[in-house]
């Protein structure tokens, strides 16, 4: 591993008016704005040996300010100090710009403001597609912002010291995804950066989706790069959540996600948030860090708890960092391509959703999701990152009469010139993909089965991020997966030609929380998150039982004949999703500390307001599941204040859930109107 500089000095550069530089006749010297800064004592410490062990083929061309050129350091811990000039002829106050910083072993001319410790954490991030020079701009910016938001919720002690970016090639070995779907609902794993046996990347999409708006919103806007904060506080230092209320009187038996407008937290909420505190007399937030790294190490008392109070400041970080790397060389041609939808059969499908295949369309060798088609589709088009020449567009979504279609089309030419084809099933299955087998890190296993409708001749899986599809064998399966994420893609043959399905699907819902072994809960679900699975807090003493336990959430994009878009009078207002699970989660009955687990189906406001009348909103939301030929209700509860129906999971609203051999559940959210 690199030795870094022993010091750092930025922001120091000569005045003229001293020996031996004094200022040209009639100058007057303007000096920068910034504070003298020096960083001394890095302690670097070291990634974890699974995350090590990825690395091989990623370092810099040469060192960096730092000193550093290999990838290998998680983090430097450095005392922080600003110079002070010793007199007023001191050579040591800022003036014009002539080296971007300086390093010496040794300097006796400054007095110095005492130290504090400052943590500056090395961030590897893989993006899926080649991004272009502004693209890489926006994302450089984003980071920036984000440490500066980062240097405030910590109080000053943390901060980005480097952000490298990497190509789809560096996924597995990234701090950070950077998925080309805009729908792509962010996640983390808690302790993720220092426990190995959990090291997992974050994920992101290419922006952070705004339900009720239906767009994405850039990663460099407030909206988006206090996420990007949130996500690394689970993943580097191990907060957990602040939202989830396990301890509800009026609904004891459910774990719901809330908002609490008098937390100053922003692992509570993000707004108006630049804090990380203990909410309410709760448990010390920073000690999950501080216990993991070690007492002996100098940045396990940079937070000091507990924090009970907000505090004013600090703004942002006093040094030129983060200081970035890509790898994607000088002029980069970036993999993008414009989708022009008008005057095409995919113009009036609503929530269309977008992938990209290469190869054939029966046996494609790659898959890359692009998430929906937004609000903003008809004016500005969409996106197509990652895309090349010759590949295919698949899209589906639901027409004007609540059917679903399915269209593909060629890239062919520049601009590409796409003729759709409609390539959808006679009858969509119900499809589930299942935990299968034993929980091996890194290297995990899927199946997927189908019931009802047609009847696939081939499935292929691609993992999240990494886009290379994989045939399952005959029993459904794929073997040596990196995550429990990804997409299935289904391939029904017959006399009418090629039908086509795809699903999308998501670890989500185990009650240990960020695999393999943590607190509970996991606050995931269906990719998208629509669909989310909560658990009560308090379990955290049941976490060694639950430990083999795997939950994946299949989002189904068409209706099918078990979930129609009408039954009797209840009307369709989601996607069908499926919860599967490798072994039976265990009951509640008789727990001394019960799991709770909550099933939540998020909505946008045009669910509800589609059931109103002239006299208001007029209907109400119900979790329906397939216990059955029909849609049964189950007794779901409807959040209108929160936006949500949450459902009770047990023994009778998902017995495959708990059965000794686990079976796929299904569930789809269905309004019904009354009068008012």
């Amino acid at each position: 591993m690199s030795t870094p500089h022993a010091q750092v000095y930025f922001n120091r550069y000569n005045l003229f008016n001293t020996t031996p530089n004094p200022a040209p006749s009639g100058n007057t010297d303007w000096y920068t704005n910034q504070p003298s800064m020096q960083l001394s004592n890095p302690h670097l410490v070291q990634r974890v040996a699974s995350q090590l062990a990825l690395l091989s083929n990623w370092s810099l061309p040469a060192a960096n300010l730092l000193g550093l050129q290999d990838l290998n350091w998680a983090f430097c811990v450095y005392d922080l100090q600003q110079q002070l000039a010793a007199n007023a002829n001191s050579d040591d106050l800022p003036n014009y710009p002539t080296a971007y910083a300086q390093v010496q072993a040794s300097h006796n001319t400054t007095q110095t403001t005492s130290a504090t410790k400052v943590c500056l954490f090395n961030v590897l991030v893989a993006i899926e597609w080649v991004p272009s020079a502004g693209e890489l701009n926006q994302l450089q910016w984003a980071f920036r912002r984000a440490s500066d938001f980062l240097f405030d919720v910590s109080n000053g002690t943390m901060a980005f010291g480097q952000v490298v970016f990497g190509g789809v090639d560096k996924m597995r070995a990234a701090d950070i995804q950077i998925l080309a779907s805009n729908r792509y609902h962010p996640r983390s794993w808690r302790e993720g950066l220092y426990t190995d046996s959990k090291h997992m990347p974050i994920r992101l999409g290419r922006g952070m989706w705004e339900r009720q708006g239906s767009f994405s919103i850039p990663w460099h806007e407030p909206e988006g790069y206090r996420v990007i904060v949130h996500e690394w506080m689970h993943y580097a230092i191990g907060l957990r959540d602040q939202y989830i209320n396990s301890n509800n009187a009026e609904h004891p038996d459910l774990a719901l996600p809330s908002f609490n407008p008098t937390a100053e937290s922003i692992m509570a909420h993000l707004v108006g948030s630049s804090e990380v505190m203990r909410i309410d007399g709760g448990d010390d937030v920073w000690q999950p860090f501080r216990a993991q790294t070690g007492a002996g190490l100098p940045y396990s008392a940079m937070a000091t708890a507990p924090f009970d109070q907000p505090r004013i400041g600090p703004e942002r970080l006093p040094l030129p960092l983060p200081v970035f790397h890509h790898g994607f060389g000088s002029n980069p041609v970036a993999e993008v391509a414009t989708l022009t939808i008008s005057n095409t059969p995919i113009a009036n499908l609503n929530r269309g959703w977008v992938y990209l295949l290469r190869g054939s369309l029966n046996a494609p060798t790659t898959l890359i999701p692009q998430g929906s088609l937004d609000s903003r589709v008809h004016s500005q088009g969409f996106k197509l990152l990652g895309a090349n020449a010759d590949d295919y567009v698949l899209v589906i979504g639901d027409q004007a009469n609540g059917t679903t279609a399915v269209y593909v089309a060629q890239l062919e030419g520049n601009p590409p010139e796409l003729n759709w084809i409609e390539c959808t099933p006679s009858q969509f299955p119900l499809v589930a993909v299942m935990p299968y087998g034993s929980v091996v890190q890194g290297a995990y296993s899927v199946k997927v089965v189908t019931q009802a409708g047609l009847t696939p001749t081939a499935i292929f899986v691609a993992a999240a991020g990494e886009q290379n599809a994989y045939a399952v064998d005959s029993n459904g399966v794929v073997n040596n997966l990196p995550s429990l994420d990804g997409t299935a893609f289904l391939v029904f043959e017959g006399q009418t030609g090629i039908q086509l399905a795809v699903v999308a699907y998501s670890e989500g819902g185990n009650p240990p929380s960020h695999n393999p072994t943590a607190p509970i809960p996991l606050t995931a679900g269906s990719s998208e998150g629509n669909l989310m699975v909560f658990f009560n807090q308090a379990a955290e003493s049941r976490a060694s039982e639950l430990n083999h336990l795997r939950v994946i959430t299949t989002t189904m994009y068409g209706s099918c004949s078990s979930f129609p878009n009408t039954t009797g009078t209840a009307q369709s207002r989601g996607y069908i999703f499926a919860l599967a699970s490798n072994a039976a989660l265990p009951s509640d009955v008789g727990a001394s500390v019960p799991l709770k687990p909550t099933l939540v189906l998020n909505y946008d406001n045009a669910a509800l307001l589609s059931l109103g009348t002239t006299s208001g909103i007029a209907g109400v939301l119900k979790v329906y599941s397939a216990n059955g030929t029909t849609p049964q209700a189950e007794l779901s509860k409807h959040f209108v204040d929160r936006g949500y129906v949450a459902l009770a999971l047990n023994a009778t609203s998902a017995s495959g859930l708990f059965a000794s051999t686990p079976t796929p559940e299904f569930f789809r959210l269905y309004g019904q109107q009354f009068s008012i």
